[in-house]
């Protein structure tokens, strides 16, 4: 699985964010957060919600949406597109104006 240009893009700014608070246990529940999404998506592609819960607009964007920890990863699940699988569209802190980034 792969991370779009803006999610890699998001997940080096909250790396560098969080490096910058020395909030280095913040850096490593990111990644273990991200990783179990990646898990969960690659198992079942479907799992995702249409919109984070608190967010139903979003829904219209197409794109699927998992939570871990407190992440919302947003993902594209291209089944059906020979040698595409899903990727990660976005990267997201639960207590992040999602609307207002996506």
């Amino acid at each position: 699985m792969k991370l779009s240009l803006e999610a890699q893009a998001q997940l080096r700014r909250l790396v560098i964010h969080y490096d910058g608070l020395e909030r280095i246990e913040a850096i490593s529940n990111l990644k273990a957060a991200l990783k179990r999404a990646i898990h969960e998506i690659t198992r079942t592609p479907r799992v995702g919600l249409c919109a984070p819960r608190p967010y139903p607009e979003l829904a219209e964007l197409g794109h699927l949406w998992i939570k871990a920890g407190p992440y919302w990863f947003s993902y594209l699940h291209q089944a059906g597109q020979p040698g595409r699988s899903a990727e990660i569209t976005g990267i997201f802190h639960d207590r992040s104006n999602i609307p207002g980034a996506v």
